[in-house]
C-alpha cells in the first residue's frame, strides 16, 4: 500500500498496492493500482514518457527528460540496475526503467492506477510497432 497524505509518502508492502489521497473536501479516496510491465525501443522512450505524462496529468517537459536520460545511462536488466522516477500530476505513477543488454531496448515496470492501464498499454503498442518522433 502507497498512501500519499498531505504531501508525505509512507510505503508499505502488501500483495495488493492501493493509492490513498488525501482530498480537501472530499475525505479519502483507494485507487487500485496496476503493474505493467513491457519495454519500449529506445528512440521511442521519450515520446512514451511524454504520453505517460499526459495520461496522469503532469507536465513532463525538459528538465523531467534531461533526468531520466540521464538517470538510465548506466542501467541493466541483466545486472538488475534499475531507475526509478515518479510522475506527480492529478494522478501518480511510479516508473522503474533499465537498459536491455545488447539491444536498443528499454524494459519498464510501471505502477500507474488501473483507470489507465489501457492507455497506457496502447501507447507502448503504438511506439513499438511505429516510428514516432517529438515535434517539439
Amino acid at each position: 500500500m502507497v498512501c500519499i497524505l498531505r504531501g508525505f509518502v509512507n510505503a508499505l508492502t502488501f500483495s495488493s498496492v492501493w493509492v490513498k489521497m488525501e482530498l480537501a473536501d472530499q475525505g479519502c479516496i483507494t485507487l487500485p493500482l496496476e503493474i505493467i510491465e513491457d519495454w519500449v525501443y529506445e528512440d521511442g522512450l521519450q515520446p512514451f514518457l511524454t504520453v505517460l505524462g499526459r495520461l496522469v496529468k503532469y507536465d513532463f517537459d525538459s528538465a523531467d527528460w534531461d533526468a531520466i536520460s540521464s538517470g538510465v545511462s548506466g542501467t541493466s536488466v541483466d545486472d538488475g540496475r534499475w531507475y526509478e522516477y515518479e510522475f506527480f500530476g492529478e494522478l501518480t505513477a511510479k516508473l522503474k526503467i533499465a537498459h536491455a543488454d545488447g539491444c536498443c531496448l528499454y524494459a519498464i515496470r510501471l505502477e500507474a492506477p488501473t483507470e489507465i492501464r489501457d492507455r497506457i498499454e496502447l501507447a507502448i503498442s503504438m511506439l513499438n510497432e511505429f516510428k514516432l518522433a517529438m515535434t517539439s
